[in-house]
Parts: C-alpha cells; structure tokens; sequence
C-alpha cells in the first residue's frame, strides 16, 4: 500500500512554535510551595498551626475574664457543664477558680512566643557566625569550631538552670536560657552548606568581579542556604516549645499565675486524680503543635531538597 503526502500532518507548522515552552516557568519558592501543596500531612500540619495561632491571639477575647483572674465562687467546675456554659467558662475553671479556656490559650501565645523569639536568635546568631566560620575557612573557622566544641561539651541543662537562677525565673531568662547554645546546631548547619558553596563557580566569578566578604555572604551564600535554614528553624521551635515545658514543669520556667503549657501541664498533673481536665487541654494542644511542626519540618524537607525533585 502507498503512501501519499496528503496522508500526513506536520504536527508544528511553525518553527517558533516548536522551540515555544509548555508550561509557565517557576522560581525555586515557587515549585516548593507547589510540591508542599502536593504532601497532605503537610497541609494538615499548615492547618493545625494556623488555627493554635489564631486561637492563641483571638481566644483570650472571646469572654470577659483573665489568666489570672481568681473567682472562689467557681472553683473547680468542670468543662462543657451547665454551669460553666452559663457562666461562658467553656473549658471549666481550677482549684482557684480561674478560667481555664483564657489560661489555656494565653498559655499557647506565651509558649508560641518564647519558641519563635528562641528559633529567631538561633537563626541570627548561628547563620552569622557559622557563615563566617565556613566563608573564611583555615585557623578562623578552627578557632571559631573549637569554641562550639566547648560550649556543646557543657550540659545544657546546668547552664539553663544557672541562668535561670542568676536572672530569676521570666519570659527573658528562659529565652536566653533556650538560646545560650541553642544556635549551636544552626552554625554547624550554615557552615556545612557554606563549605559546599563557596568553591562553586558562580561564588568564583562574584570573587573575581570584586565582590566583598559581606555582599558574598548577603547576596550569594546564605541565600542558597535557606532551604536547609528554614527547615531547620521548624524542628527549632517546638524544640524550644518543649524545653521551656521542661523547665516549667521542673518549677524552673515561668511562675504562676504567668500562663504557658508547661506551667498549665505541671497545675494539670498535680491536680489531675479530682480535676483531670486541667491536664488534658494544655497536654492535647502542646502535643498537637508538635506534631503538627514535625509533620511540616518533614514536608519542607522534602520540598525544598532537590535531589527529591523527579
């Protein structure tokens, strides 16, 4: 059987058709937050820390009582009961009377705050100086990695008990107790990936153009660092989050009637035989944010590594 040239369609007449790109182009952001979008436990994670956030800010409006306000004509009344629905104390009230809906999420912003502030002083103070130890290299980054050595070989916890002593239990002295070495890891991080960079080429030709140490590592190194960076910043807070639980917990974090989910844990657990649900309300929200941020952590991981990319 012959074939005929009336028999065939080119499937590009035109040349710039052809050479013509399919699909719109995305940035590097943009093509992560598409496969973010792509991880269901990711966006469930997305969601659960939005609505503590809200809730940490909106909850404490939402009735007309105080984290600290006492009121001995409601002493232990139990969550959901008429009583407490009339009274708009929906989550019940403790051995004092306050109201354990308003402590409940004022305990949530402070202990939202204290991890944020910590992971943001991690973030400033272990990118600068693992930067400039990974950039600079030789006998600085020597130098600079032996006293990393040192400070990791002290407990932690002595030196967050110390300083908590010496500045007396506040919201200031368990963030710098939480910093002290916290930014540690974040330096080692930055100076793993500073080391990767700097020997590539576009880093050489910034060189030979005349660049300088502080446009190198503003505008060429640390911004193709901040994958691994943000990543890590999401293991950070609720890593700050349950030390500072810890801490409370022990009795060496926040003092009552100052509000955070590790001093609503340890009311919670001294009360927990007759008054239960002082413990399940702040144990089931410090649970669920840090799931929720190891849950996202993982999912960043995934979207901003591109050896994952198919």
């Amino acid at each position: 059987m012959e074939l005929n040239q009336q028999q065939f369609r080119p499937l590009n007449k035109n040349k710039d058709d052809k050479e013509a790109i399919s699909r719109p182009s995305l940035t590097y952001w943009q093509d992560a937050w598409r496969r973010l979008k792509k991880n269901p436990l990711a966006m469930m994670a997305i969601a659960i820390l939005a609505f503590f956030i809200i809730m940490a800010i909106v909850g404490p409006m939402l009735n007309d009582y105080s984290y600290y306000e006492q009121d001995y004509a409601k002493v232990n009344m139990k969550p959901f009961s008429e009583k407490a629905m009339a009274g708009d104390n929906w989550f019940g009230t403790d051995d004092l009377g306050r109201d354990v809906w308003q402590r409940l999420w004022k305990g949530t912003q402070i202990s939202l705050f204290i991890g944020i502030i910590a992971a943001l002083l991690d973030l400033t103070i272990g990118v600068l100086y693992g930067g400039l130890s990974g950039y600079k290299g030789g006998r600085i980054d020597d130098l600079m990695m032996r006293i990393i050595e040192v400070l990791m070989g002290i407990p932690y916890l002595i030196l967050a008990i110390l300083l908590i002593l010496v500045l007396e239990p506040g919201l200031t002295a368990i963030i710098l107790a939480l910093s002290i070495t916290g930014w540690m890891g974040m330096a080692r991080l930055v100076r793993g990936q500073i080391f990767q960079l700097k020997e590539q080429e576009f880093i050489m030709a910034a060189k030979t153009l005349g660049a300088g140490t502080r446009r190198m590592m503003l505008k060429h190194l640390i911004p193709n660092t901040m994958g691994p960076i943000i990543v890590s910043i999401t293991f950070t807070i609720p890593g700050a989050i349950f030390t500072e639980a810890v801490l409370s917990f022990l009795g060496l974090g926040l003092r009552p009637p100052l509000a955070s989910l590790g001093v609503l844990i340890n009311q919670g657990y001294r009360l927990f035989r007759t008054l239960g649900w002082n413990l399940w309300f702040p144990a089931a929200v410090i649970s669920l944010i840090m799931l929720a941020f190891n849950l996202l952590g993982d999912g960043l991981r995934d979207a901003l590594d591109p050896k994952m990319r198919k």
